[in-house]
């Protein structure tokens, strides 16, 4: 599938996050999508990435998520059998370090969008299903699909972590973002009725993390959203955080390598009306960052906890929106995203304690990838899609040497 990457040439100097002070972003204006990369921002692919075989997913496939437990211990979640206008159905594969095996997977109308692994008898896979619930779990025996949320429409599971014997999925429903936790017995409602939908969660040492995006009191497009629950069950929000106020702002993946150095990526402005939930607020151009028209781009956003406010961090000139994030531990730190202007190009930022740098990942596609740093090596997994939301997509897995 002739997935090359490479580091970019430059490595321009950054503010680390202790550099950068707890505010909003000064206004920039937002760039035409029909422009192509200037050459500051262009991100160029090399040979750092190698394609590895697959699990012979049928066509009109994508891989989602990747996590990787060691070297011969990698999983994967996505879809498979799809169409344009149909979902297909899940697949799970496992790398044991030598070829890539397919986990049976029998809910067959889950939309897998996340999953978590505590070990192979504790999977879970989360996503969109149209008879509800959203949720299957793996106990080493059977597939179980619970259901969470009782009889309710209306609610979308759109991320789950794992440790120490419990789940928690985050996701948005009727009553804004929520938060539910399985003990091992039976779920249990953690948070709902915040404003907003929670996309992503991360879990520490008895910390909790779920971030989002929730819109402005105003109605003038969007602001992300960061809720934490201490191991003594208290919650915090954007407020008591220092979280900054970022116009047209969202937030996709957290990341958690201590609970005093914490990471979200995602995303300031590319107009989707489907992302503003509110049918009263939609986002409106008036000069200001993030102030959004149809078909603007996304810049990245990146931020970072450090134990006492959150902060917004600054990159190199890159235009896109990020979507996954991995680490080999403190400052060592990759996110994953694309540039609608490069397509076929998965675009990677790297922050290595004192600068970033880009690379990309050549998909011959849509160029998304999730990302998984693999424990005691320097290598990572990428997994994604090429020509996404066509008849003709299908599954890419590479790996950095």
């Amino acid at each position: 599938m002739g997935l090359l990457a490479a580091c970019s040439a430059g490595r321009p100097r950054v503010p680390s996050p202790a550099d950068v002070p707890v505010r909003s972003a000064p206004g920039t204006t937002t760039a035409s999508a029909g422009a192509g990369p200037t050459p500051t921002e262009t991100v160029t692919p090399s040979t750092r990435w190698r394609s590895i075989p697959g699990a012979g997913l049928k066509a009109a496939s994508a891989l989602v998520d990747v996590l990787a437990k060691g070297p011969e211990d990698a999983w994967a979640a996505g879809f498979e059998a799809g169409a344009e206008d149909e979902d297909g159905v899940p697949v799970l594969v496992h790398w044991n370090g030598s070829v890539w095996t397919r986990i049976p997977v029998e809910d067959s109308e889950l939309r897998v969008r996340a999953f978590d692994v505590a070990g192979p008898d504790d999977i879970w896979l989360v996503g969109s299903s149209p008879s509800g619930g959203g949720v299957s779990h793996w106990d080493g025996r059977v597939w179980a699909t619970p259901r969470p949320f009782g009889v309710a429409d209306g609610y979308r599971p759109y991320d789950v972590a794992t440790g120490k014997g419990r789940a928690v999925i985050v996701g948005s429903g009727p009553d804004g973002a929520f938060a539910i936790q399985w003990d091992g017995k039976r779920f249990r409602r953690m948070r709902s009725g915040t404003d907003g939908v929670f996309e992503a969660v991360a879990l520490k040492d008895g910390h909790v993390w779920a971030v989002g995006r929730r819109a402005r009191e105003d109605c003038q497009g969007t602001r992300p959203t960061v809720a934490h629950m201490s191991p003594d069950g208290r919650w915090s929000y954007n407020e008591d955080m220092s979280v900054p106020e970022v116009l047209g702002g969202r937030l996709e993946s957290v990341l958690a390598i201590t609970p005093t150095d914490v990471w979200a990526v995602g995303a300031i402005g590319g107009y989707d009306p489907e992302m503003y939930p509110p049918a009263n607020c939609r986002p409106t151009s008036d000069g200001e960052e993030g102030a959004e028209t149809p078909g603007s781009l996304p810049t990245p956003l990146v931020m970072h906890w450090n134990g006492s406010a959150w902060q917004r961090v600054e990159l190199p000139p890159v235009k896109g929106a990020l979507h996954g994030l991995t680490a080999f531990g403190k400052n060592n730190l990759w996110a994953s995203g694309t540039d609608p202007r490069q397509p076929g190009v998965a675009l990677l930022l790297h922050y290595d304690g004192t600068s970033w740098t880009r690379e990309g990942i050549s998909a011959g596609g849509s160029g998304h990838a999730a990302i998984a740093a693999i424990p005691g090596t320097s290598n990572m997994w990428a997994v994604g899609s090429v020509g996404e939301d066509t008849d003709h997509e299908h599954a890419f897995v590479a790996r950095r040497h």
